[in-house]
């Protein structure tokens, strides 16, 4: 079972929001809203590893991810 704490703001904040679902869907590997709160010219750089590019080459980097094993 994935758990998040989340912070108590005022709620004012939509981008901080936004932040906030993101990070539980990656944590939850919910890639499927994560993959529609991007935009088609998404650059996401993976330090010391790769830099992915495009929607569509993200949704597949999303999904390899979801083999790694991450913790023991």
């Amino acid at each position: 079972m994935t758990g998040a704490i989340i912070s108590e703001g005022c709620g004012n904040s939509p981008k901080s929001i936004l932040v906030q679902e993101v990070t539980i869907a990656f944590a939850k590997g919910d890639s499927k809203f994560i993959r529609n709160s991007v935009t088609d010219d998404i650059r996401w750089t993976v330090v010391g590893d790769q830099v992915v590019q495009g929607k569509d080459s993200f949704a597949q980097a999303l999904e390899e991810m979801k083999t790694i094993k991450l913790w023991s």
